[in-house]
């Protein structure tokens, strides 16, 4: 760690943060502050029954060592204020504070900054053998699920309380060093010099780039981010830096006598796939990723010439080539059918009405935990849900079945009963944040492994997000829909991408699709010319199971989800399997009803029940003509 290093004057002065009322006394009556009276029901309830003092105050005068008195109250001011922390947190971090303090009365009397620890082992003893209170472990053990092999192995975090005061010496370091920004390692997001657009998905307040051990490799890896912040996205950054650091990481472990980028020879490059494919324990999709970063990155040294760095490329396309691909076909019904029944496994609800949620639209996945309460959208007797895509850049709106619609309304109210009612996501795991896709990730593979849902060659079966996604498009393509209306109900922004999809199925099912994809070419040739959109439309809409007799021209149907009483819909018997397999949807929806006593959902899917019943009598010829 780089040490905050004071002179002489400086050591001699308490360090002055400015802190504002209420925040510069050392005693924080925090339970008469608005920050407490308007926390939700949850963080109040967390405070109440861990009160540290009699009063219930943040009490700083307990830390004998004035100096870190001070940075402590600065920390915790930076989390209240500016990390927007809430009351639930808070008391967490307290704890965890307050076990420091402790530390810091036996052992640090002559500190004048946290800045001066050196190293946390002897914190690291204090907690396990010396602290008078509970003994917390300093590293916790668990296990983590192979997204390759779907094999459990173990790993190690370390405690929080070893990371609060890494964040602590981070926030007091930052705060004396006055260098310009760029040359800092860790890049505050609201501090930087130009406007930054951070998405509701991205939940991290800095760029980090400390961790990176070659001083040379590094300051060239800054200045590559810097020069992308105005032109990629967050996200985007956010990850390349992640890889950058593992290839940089790998490099000191590996070739420790690299220290410059010009250093760099094919023959490491080649030992760096072999890593990666053989002992990173990644899918082919990150392997592909991390090597294009590495691309990516070396193209730019080498186009602008930057000193220090190679002059030939390093990679090439064969480089991507791994042994272990993913299928990019649909779950099969018998697999969906195997997620489905395991779903009441999960020991979290809220994470099975997410995967529900994917499997009836198949939307994307970021899409899906920035769900806002708002995005649920009914009228009359019908529901909708507005879905804001990063890809589309504009929200679309989709109908959605009632059973989908009364699944997410017990999802928000889930989420106000934890959090409030001024609660942000539709699926929160606080007033403020969403249920991230990692923790949905890691808690599917623990259901695959746990429960033994397989894929149909017998192998555990590895749940991704995007499958629901093909799965669902490769559906509506099957059942004839026209793929322009595909597109708007999976929002897609440029069409032709459904002949990816479509590339998921059987030769047969492209070969049938052919014809409407060249009818998707002329409509995106044809944007905006009405005359010529209309010379290519049916009399009839296609449906997925038959057709609409109403004119596309009269406008958007008021009894959309209602097709099957509809006296304009026209059963065919080409759809005759659609049918069956959406009477057996329907069979599974009445016995989750019945066994969640949902009254109206049953009533609602006994009615479609008898309703398909009737088509399918009619398609087998078992009643009069159709």
């Amino acid at each position: 760690m780089n040490n905050l290093k004071f002179s002489s004057t400086q050591k001699q002065q308490l360090p002055d943060f400015k802190l504002p009322e209420p925040y510069c006394h050392d005693v924080w009556p925090i339970k008469s502050w608005p920050y407490y009276k308007n926390s939700d029901e949850k963080g109040i309830a967390q405070w109440n029954v861990n009160g540290y003092t009699n009063t219930d105050d943040l009490d700083f005068s307990i830390c004998r060592n004035e100096y870190i008195r001070e940075e402590i109250k600065f920390f915790l001011y930076d989390l209240i204020e500016i990390k927007k922390v809430k009351l639930y947190s808070l008391t967490k971090y307290w704890k965890q504070i307050r076990t420091f303090i402790r530390y810091s009365n036996v052992s640090l009397d002559d500190y004048t900054s946290i800045s001066e620890l050196d190293s946390l082992d002897d914190f690291e003893d204090f907690i396990q053998n010396k602290d008078k209170r509970k003994k917390q472990p300093v590293v916790k053990a668990g296990t983590k699920i192979n997204a390759v092999d779907m094999e459990k192995t173990k790993k190690e975090t370390k405690s929080p309380y070893l990371k609060i005061v890494k964040r602590m010496q981070d926030l007091v370091i930052d705060f004396y060093d006055d260098r310009p920004i760029f040359e800092k390692d860790v890049w505050e997001l609201n501090k930087l010099p130009m406007n930054i657009d951070i998405p509701a998905s991205i939940q991290i307040s800095a760029l980090h780039f400390e961790a990176i051990p070659q001083t040379k490799i590094k300051r060239i890896i800054k200045k590559y981010t810097m020069e992308r912040l105005n032109s990629v996205s967050l996200g985007s950054i956010i990850q390349d830096i992640i890889y950058l650091n593992t290839f940089c990481t790998w490099l000191n472990d590996s070739h420790n006598e690299v220290t410059s980028l010009d250093l760099l020879s094919r023959n490491i490059i080649e030992d760096y796939i072999q890593y990666l494919r053989v002992d990173a324990d990644i899918s082919s999709c990150v392997f592909s990723k991390r090597l294009s970063c590495l691309s990516t990155f070396l193209d730019f040294c080498r186009i602008f010439r930057i000193p220090d760095t190679p002059k030939i490329p390093l990679l090439d396309k064969d480089d991507y080539s791994v042994k272990i691909q993913y299928e990019k076909t649909p779950y099969s019904d018998d697999e969906m059918q195997r997620i489905v029944e395991n779903l009441k496994y999960l020991e979290n609800q809220q994470h099975a009405r997410m995967v529900f949620c994917l499997i009836e639209i198949g939307c994307r996945i970021s899409e899906l935990c920035t769900l806002k309460p708002n995005s649920l959208i009914k009228k009359k007797d019908s529901y909708s849900l507005m879905i804001n895509s990063k890809k589309n850049d504009n929200p679309y709106v989709l109908p959605i079945s009632d059973v989908l619609g009364q699944v997410l309304e017990k999802a928000i109210s889930v989420s106000k009963k934890l959090f409030g009612d001024d609660v942000v996501y539709m699926f929160a795991s606080s007033i403020t944040k969403y249920i991230t896709r990692r923790v949905l990730d890691n808690n599917l593979k623990k259901l695959s492994v746990e429960h033994q849902i397989l894929d149909d060659s017998g192998k555990v079966l590895h749940i991704t997000f995007h499958r629901f996604r093909t799965t669902k498009v490769s559906k509506y393509l099957q059942k004839g829909l026209d793929a322009d209306v595909v597109s708007l109900l999976v929002g897609h922004k440029v069409k032709y991408t459904l002949k990816h999809y479509a590339k998921a199925t059987n030769k047969e099912l492209v070969e049938a699709l052919q014809p409407l994809m060249d009818k998707y070419t002329a409509l995106i040739e044809n944007a905006g010319n009405v005359s010529a959109i209309k010379t290519l439309s049916a009399d009839s809409i296609p449906l997925p199971n038959g057709r609409c007799n109403k004119a596309a021209d009269t406008g958007i149907c008021d009894h959309a989800n209602h097709c099957l009483s509809c006296a304009m819909f026209v059963p065919q018997k080409e759809y005759l399997y659609v049918y069956e397999k959406e009477l057996s949807d329907v069979e599974t929806a009445i016995a989750v009803a019945e066994a969640n006593n949902n009254q109206r959902l049953l009533e609602y899917n006994q009615q479609l029940k008898e309703q398909l019943e009737v088509i399918i009598q009619k398609c087998r010829g078992e009643t009069n003509e159709i």
